[in-house]
């Protein structure tokens, strides 16, 4: 069975989707996502705030797939959703897919957030109210 989303975020929604297609018999699940995978937070208004509520900031596609209970998690590339939009990669925020945000201060906000995190740190809240 193929499932078709528009991205992941926290990964709730398409594991309780997952989960009931299984409780229902599907045989094998593969999500195919049309958003490249989402990595960092989004500074500019959209509620995804920090890493750690990212399932694709902390897992790979495959722990991704066996979080959720997926077969196999595909997603677009991110010179195929850039060519999608007609416009060029400078023409787009995709700080959220990329780590590089187009703003100064929400570049070295998440750098900073990020290299804390892998030194073992825990978020406690939104990067910018830390």
């Amino acid at each position: 069975m193929a499932i078709i989303d528009d991205s992941i975020v926290r990964g709730d929604t398409i594991k309780s989707t997952v989960k009931r297609l299984r409780g229902a018999n599907a045989g094998e699940i593969h999500l195919f996502i049309t958003y490249p995978k989402i990595i960092g937070p989004c500074f500019y208004g959209i509620d995804m705030s920090t890493y750690s509520e990212l399932i694709g900031a902390r897992l790979d596609d495959e722990e991704i797939a066996t979080e959720i209970g997926a077969d196999s998690v595909n997603y677009l590339p991110l010179n195929e959703y850039v060519k999608s939009t007609g416009m060029s990669k400078y023409q787009l925020c995709l700080g959220c897919v990329t780590n590089n945000y187009p703003t100064p201060k929400a570049d070295q906000l998440a750098k900073e957030m990020k290299k804390k995190i892998n030194q073992g740190l825990k978020e406690k809240g939104r990067i910018y109210e830390n």
